[in-house]
């Protein structure tokens, strides 16, 4: 039986939004009535599977020459996909090899250490013109031309149905291709090809992932906040931020969720942070996301959460059934109160996540928290339409773009000026 993800918060009233009511009504229509015109493709996409059998096919093609992943890929074009894998696949991890930097120490490690007649190279550039994702192409097309004649078949190239660099690459050297649809975003596009393939690849159930998303969007078809998990989470760090709260601190609970703080960072903060108002007014908007994970960061930056500033929203994300479950053997040793004797880790994982939404509690520090019943398909799927459709209704609250990223194009006009 499917579950589904839940949203819990410490300090939100009822009278906080009630104020706002027509105005979450005029956000909430006016998103819906864009997606019935098509120009919110992103969420097309966890719910129309034409191209799923394209996927898998694929994969099983695949599958037949090649055990190991190299993805090259940077931003939204990587950190989607290494959640994917971290969270999904993560007892097949020492299969999938991510290069996102342009590190020529790591190049070379790669190079001496993979073995590259069983290693499937996946290109993945939304427009086929990211200069890191290019290089990396190049260096690692020339191993291949060395090592291997059949070069072309150890490629696949993940790109614009039509324009860039590497979509011509992809036709004239015969390279195996998948398209990135047209309209969705890098950092929208971990549920299509971009994030499918890779996961399928190391056998997680990607209709179930879209299955989890499809279910999402239901959930958020209503523009009452208290049954729109995404409206609420959107309203909850709108509220704080007007109140001088402007970062938000990712806190998941559990190594299989780490890389979903990264993803959601990039998300949030390529959306979301501009100058111009849709009005054309200069306002600098924008909160700034944190990455932490638990419980390792609540000996690292806990403390400044709970002493210093008061200018976060800690968003923590906790897993209520693990898949292992594990006990510690008979031992004499108790430390704090606590004895170890046949102690379940999977309750001390919970246990240090509640301690610390407590201590934020008990000096007034706002939170709220994410808990998924299993780290499975199902609810990853959610969780993802969830962090995309917030991230949509944040932008409507705060009136700008979120889909462009204008500052980012300047950096890359500035890079042929220092080579």
């Amino acid at each position: 039986m499917h579950s589904d993800i839940l949203l819990e918060t410490d300090d939100v009233a009822i009278s906080d939004f009630q104020s706002h009511d027509s105005t979450i009504r005029q956000i909430h229509k006016g998103i819906h009535d864009l997606e019935k015109l098509g120009q919110m493709p992103f969420l097309e996409v966890s719910h129309q599977h034409e191209h799923i059998q394209d996927i898998l096919t694929l994969v099983e093609q695949k599958k037949q020459d090649f055990d190991t992943l190299l993805v090259l890929g940077i931003g939204g074009s990587a950190l989607g996909t290494r959640f994917l894998i971290e969270s999904l696949a993560y007892k097949n991890l020492s299969r999938f090899v991510l290069c996102d930097h342009v590190d020529p120490d790591s190049w070379h490690l790669l190079q001496e250490t993979l073995d590259f007649k069983k290693t499937l190279i996946v290109v993945v550039s939304k427009s086929g013109r990211t200069i890191e994702t290019l290089a990396a192409f190049v260096y690692f097309q020339n191993i291949l031309k060395q090592r291997v004649a059949d070069y072309q078949k150890h490629f696949l190239i993940i790109t614009d149905p039509r324009e860039g660099i590497l979509r011509k690459l992809a036709q004239e050297e015969g390279f195996a291709s998948l398209e990135v649809p047209s309209g969705v975003g890098g950092r929208y596009s971990v549920l299509t090809s971009v994030g499918l393939f890779p996961a399928a690849f190391l056998n997680v159930d990607i209709q179930t992932l879209l299955l989890g998303g499809k279910r999402m969007i239901e959930r958020c078809q209503h523009a009452d906040p208290w049954t729109n998990l995404a409206l609420l989470s959107a309203l909850i760090h709108w509220e704080h931020a007007k109140k001088g709260r402007k970062m938000r601190a990712m806190f998941p609970y559990g190594e299989r969720l780490k890389s979903f703080a990264p993803w959601f960072a990039q998300l949030w903060a390529e959306s979301l942070g501009k100058k111009y108002s849709l009005k054309g007014d200069v306002i600098h908007t924008g909160t700034t996301a944190l990455c932490n994970l638990g419980p390792a960061d609540q000996h690292s930056q806990l403390q400044l959460y709970l002493e210093g500033p008061d200018d976060k929203v800690v968003t923590f994300i906790g897993v209520e059934n693990p898949q292992c479950r594990i006990h510690l053997p008979e031992t004499p040793l108790v430390t704090n109160g606590i004895p170890l004797r046949n102690l379940s880790i999977s309750a001390l994982q919970s246990a240090e996540r509640q301690a610390t939404e407590q201590a934020l509690s008990d000096v007034g520090r706002p939170h709220q928290t994410i808990l998924l019943r299993h780290v499975d398909p199902y609810t990853v799927g959610q969780l993802i339409l969830m962090a995309e459709l917030e991230t949509v209704y944040s932008g409507a609250l705060y009136d700008i773009n979120p889909f462009d990223q204008p500052a980012v194009e300047l950096i890359k006009k500035n890079i042929p000026n220092f080579i």
